[in-house]
């Protein structure tokens, strides 16, 4: 979960410390004109899950929903955090 503050993005915030391994794990679907992203099932759970069985990662790995890209890297008007 992003908590951004005004004019951050989500996808700013996934890659501003050293160490961040999310972009290496997102994989494009396309869709109209855009990019749905979605996070490559044979890295989901060591990037998301790694707490739940490798079962239980494989089963929500195939269910994931994919972000619209632009959901990630529109900046926020607003910290809804404050």
């Amino acid at each position: 979960m992003f908590a951004p503050d005004v004019g951050e993005t989500a996808a700013g915030l996934a890659g501003k410390f050293p160490g961040s391994t999310l972009a290496p794990t997102l994989a494009p679907r396309l869709s109209g004109g855009g990019k749905d992203l979605y996070i490559r099932q044979e890295k989901f759970h060591d990037q998301f899950v790694a707490d739940l069985s490798v079962s239980e990662a494989k089963l929500m790995a195939t269910a994931q929903r994919p972000v619209e890209e632009a959901a990630l890297s529109e900046a926020q008007t607003e910290a809804a955090w404050k």
